[in-house]
């Protein structure tokens, strides 16, 4: 199996036959879990078989990397470089903290930095992006400290409980990781 390494993170690939797919199933039925990750559709009548076909198909892209994120050898939630653009050198970032207990003690900084390191290091990628939801502000303030730079707003395209949202995007380009112009990374 497939693994990346950080200093208290680990990222292994997130297979459909996976051990720990039960729990990640359980996950993304939990209204809390995917309320600001856009995939709302997850709380209607979502078949198992067609969460293992996602992963499945993620897996055989090459054009995405999905993983599970491990903290003190816990699964605790997920990250994903999607939408690789090979002739850009271009990807989309976005995590999951889907362990209830594990939320708000800064872990996402831990696997986004992970990830950020293994797609301009291994994959030899020259620009990521991510965005999240204006009162998303820990995955605002995940992505600042990474080191991603504001690089729009959307406004009003997300409806997150009843009300519409603007959609804040991020970027990092490759010289920015390089020079080291983040906290930590």
């Amino acid at each position: 199996m497939f693994e990346v390494l950080g200093k208290n993170i680990k990222l292994q690939e997130f297979v459909e036959n996976d051990a720990d797919f039960e729990i990640y199933y359980h996950w993304i039925r939990d209204y809390e879990t995917i309320r600001f990750i856009g995939r709302r559709e997850y709380l209607l009548s979502v078949d198992k078989d067609d969460i293992r076909e996602y992963i499945r198909r993620l897996n055989k892209s090459p054009k995405d990397c999905f993983f599970k994120a491990i903290y003190n050898e816990k699964f605790i939630g997920t990250l994903k470089i999607g939408h690789i653009n090979w002739e850009t050198q271009t990807a989309d970032m976005g995590i999951m903290i889907g362990a209830e207990n594990m939320r708000g003690k800064g872990l996402s900084y831990g696997i986004m930095a992970v990830g950020v390191a293994y797609a301009f290091e291994k994959l030899g990628l020259r620009k990521l992006t991510g965005g999240c939801a204006q009162q998303n502000g820990p995955m605002q303030k995940c992505f600042e400290k990474c080191g991603f730079l504001k690089e729009g707003c959307e406004r009003q395209s997300l409806y997150i409980e009843g009300q519409y949202q603007d959609h804040i995007w991020y970027g990092i380009l490759r010289e920015e990781y390089e020079r080291g112009q983040h906290a930590g990374l």
